[in-house]
C-alpha cells in the first residue's frame, strides 16, 4: 500500500459529544401514506479521513449500535 499523503486529515468521532442523525425517505406508493422519520443514534464509533481541497483518499467508517436508534419525530402507532 502506498504511503499516505502528508496532508491527509484523520478525524475520530467523539460519541459522547455527538448525535448522528439519519432520515429515511419513503418512495413510490409507500410515500403516499408514509412519512420520512428521523432517527438519532448515540452509540456510534468511527472515523473520517480525507485530503483537504481534493477529497483524495476520502473515507468514512462507522459502527452503529442498533439498539441506540431513537426516533426523533412524533409518530403514531400506524406509522
Amino acid at each position: 500500500m502506498p504511503n499516505p499523503p502528508s496532508n491527509l486529515r484523520y478525524y475520530t468521532i467523539d460519541a459522547a459529544a455527538s448525535l448522528f442523525t439519519v432520515q429515511a425517505f419513503a418512495s413510490g406508493i409507500a410515500a403516499v401514506v408514509a412519512h420520512s422519520p428521523k432517527f438519532g443514534i448515540r452509540d456510534v464509533v468511527g472515523h473520517a479521513q480525507f485530503v483537504p481541497e481534493s477529497m483524495r483518499q476520502a473515507s468514512v467508517e462507522l459502527t452503529i449500535g442498533v439498539a441506540s436508534l431513537e426516533i426523533m419525530d412524533e409518530v403514531t402507532k400506524t406509522d
